[in-house]
């Protein structure tokens, strides 16, 4: 589970990630931030949508890219989870959701690389 905090730490690390890459000199070829498709998974889960996010508008209109949480089971190795934030009509990036792999997929089996919408768990 990852808190608000570290969803919006993550958001404001990848934009960011996203000002350093303007620099022509650096590679973009490690960076963590990477563009998102929103492709139809390509095994879906029971009742879930065809698409990882289902209200983001078309990627081709609005390019959208995600950045890695943090991973809290071994640190310093990517996460599953990612958020996800989309550039909007007046130029500026905004959350859209927070992405995940099923890590019950193993590495090569079909929808390994599948993305799923992390739903909010509201704190009591």
């Amino acid at each position: 589970n990852y808190s608000g905090r570290e969803v919006r730490k993550a958001v404001y690390e990848s934009h960011k990630e996203s000002e350093r890459l303007k620099d022509p000199t650096l590679s973009k070829e490690k960076s963590p931030l990477k563009p998102f498709n929103n492709r139809p998974n390509a095994v879906p889960k029971g009742s879930c949508n065809a698409t990882p996010i289902s209200s983001m508008t078309p990627v081709s209109k609005h390019p959208a890219r995600e950045y890695p949480l943090p991973n809290k089971v071994a640190p310093g190795t990517p996460s599953p989870a990612r958020v996800v934030t989309q550039k909007m009509a007046h130029g500026r990036q905004a959350f859209r959701a927070v992405i995940a792999h099923d890590q019950s997929r193993k590495l090569g089996s079909p929808g390994y690389n599948d993305h799923f919408e992390v739903k909010e768990k509201k704190q009591k």
